[in-house]
């Protein structure tokens, strides 16, 4: 697991605009297929703890929010990316306001989802 902090990543000038390199990550064999996500938790919510035996995740922070990613709490920013690999556990918390994230999960694979909760 990976937690890349926007506020930490190195600026670079493209001439006449920025970029900031969130991620770059050599992956055991090439996706066949991946799926993008927006997921929204209404204050007061979850998104209860899941994980994927076979696919990877991105997901990036669009507000303030919550994580317990396997068993430990984290804070994160807007802005703020967490890249899962296979088997981390992981959970999305709306404690403080609503929270708005996008997620790539590659290869996507629709019944490669894990949870403890019904």
């Amino acid at each position: 697991m990976e937690i890349i902090r926007k506020n930490e990543v190195k600026e670079e000038d493209r001439g006449g605009y920025y970029i900031k390199r969130l991620l770059t990550k050599k992956l055991g064999k090439f996706p066949e297929d991946l799926g993008f996500y927006h997921t929204a938790i209404p204050k007061g919510s979850k998104c209860k703890e899941q994980w994927h035996e076979k696919s990877y995740e991105a997901v990036y922070f669009l507000t303030k929010g919550s994580a317990k990613l396997n068993g430990k709490m984290y804070s994160l920013e807007a802005g703020d990316l967490v890249v899962l690999d296979p088997n981390e556990k992981h959970e999305w918390l709306a404690t403080e306001n609503d929270v708005s994230v996008f997620a790539l999960r590659f290869p996507n694979l629709i019944h490669d989802k894990f949870t403890t909760e019904h």
